[in-house]
């Protein structure tokens, strides 16, 4: 197991700012992934960790060694990418193998026999070493790959969106088996995707990247339950936060949210909203953010119904509040609610998120009631969204 560190990090093509004095530590054994939209930075940043590319500045180290201007192949790291590059003349056995004959000094057969058989039976290969890649399915092939990069036992596993070619069942199968396998071999893995889903259900820690900064690095509980800023709250979910500007005021006692029509109490044990009162917010809400409620008045959200989704278990309801905010809620599955329903909405505080409107931080160490609560995680850039 071996850590990786980078160190104000940059890469730049032409005019384009790819990756902005990153600063990043994965510890031995984790498994970090790198998360974000398309031209984000983060496979530059992968790139730059294999040798592809070279960083303009800062420093890259892999254990106690800086590899700046090393070789890919000096470099003790494997990668598996996003298409699974088998060798289609070769058999299962002789594509895991292949690391190990092309290496000088060779390794002896009945050496290389040994490994392959211990690796295969470690990714539910066995049955197949004599296979072709073109008998075997998407998932298979994929596991191949793996143990192509696995024979070598290298410092540090780097995987390029390896799913992204398999269809959304086997993703999530194998989801659950790239999570089982590091488990058992403990090796550090640095993984690129785009899909929120994929990072929040395989990794240690998360780091979330837009524009070549990283917005933000923590563990997927920390992204979700206490983004840095609207960012990372609207990229990281099943479906797109909602935002709404107000102000929060004192009245008759009370602290509430104003947003024209949009008024609503907020009132919770762990929070103290008295602390931002006078400031003008961004609130987030996601689906949990709301619930319908059978109360009226004050303290709840009159909303129209304007669609409703079957979720498996779940009813998912869309409704369009005062002022034209258009909010998204759970009901149970068998609730009766159809369009053009009028339903009383009331938030849940503590899965409301509050941020700067100027900047798009989250101002959530500012109402937290504990001094010793914060955000978790490590904020890197602001993001005025």
């Amino acid at each position: 197991m071996t850590s990786v560190r980078f160190r104000s990090v940059s890469k730049r093509f032409g005019a384009l700012v790819a990756l902005d004095s990153l600063d990043l530590d994965i510890e031995a054994g984790e498994f970090v992934s790198l998360l974000g939209p398309s031209g984000s930075g983060k496979s530059t940043t992968l790139n730059l960790l294999a040798g592809l590319q070279e960083a303009d500045e800062g420093e890259i180290w892999v254990g106690d060694r800086l590899v700046n201007g090393v070789s890919p192949d000096k470099r003790d790291i494997a990668m598996v990418f996003q298409s699974y590059a088998l060798y289609p003349h070769m058999t299962v056995f002789e594509n895991i193998a292949f690391p190990l004959r092309a290496r000088r000094p060779r390794v002896p057969e009945a050496e290389i026999e040994k490994l392959v058989v211990r690796v295969a039976d470690l990714l539910g290969l066995g049955e197949l070493l004599a296979r072709y890649p073109k008998e075997l399915s998407g998932g298979q092939q994929q596991r191949v790959a793996l143990g192509r990069a696995m024979i070598r036992d290298p410092k540090v596993f780097l995987l390029d969106e390896p799913l992204s070619n398999l269809d959304a069942r086997l993703r999530m199968r194998m989801r659950h088996d790239l999570k089982s396998l590091h488990q058992r071999i403990q090796s550090t893995i640095v993984y690129v995707t785009h899909d929120q889903a994929e990072a929040m259900s395989m990794s240690s820690r998360i780091a979330v990247f837009n524009k070549g900064k990283l917005q933000q690095y923590a563990s997927p509980h920390e992204i979700y339950h206490q983004p840095a800023n609207t960012f990372v709250a609207n990229f990281v979910g099943d479906r797109e936060i909602t935002f709404v500007d107000g102000r929060v005021e004192m009245l008759a006692g009370e602290v509430q949210f104003a947003a024209g029509e949009f008024n609503l109490p907020l009132l919770a044990e762990t929070m103290d909203f008295s602390r931002i009162a006078g400031r003008h917010v961004r609130m987030g809400l996601r689906m949990e953010s709301l619930r319908i409620t059978e109360q009226s008045g004050s303290r709840a959200i009159a909303a129209t119904v304007t669609q409703t989704e079957p979720s498996g278990p779940d009813l998912v309801v869309f409704a369009s509040a005062p002022g034209g905010a258009e909010l998204c809620c759970r009901a149970e599955a068998g609730a009766r609610i159809a369009i053009g329903d009028r339903v009383n909405l009331e938030l849940v505080p503590e899965h409301v998120h509050f941020f700067d409107p100027a900047t798009g931080n989250s101002i959530a160490a500012d109402i937290h009631s504990h001094p010793d609560r914060s955000l978790g995680g490590r904020t890197m850039a602001s993001n005025n969204q």
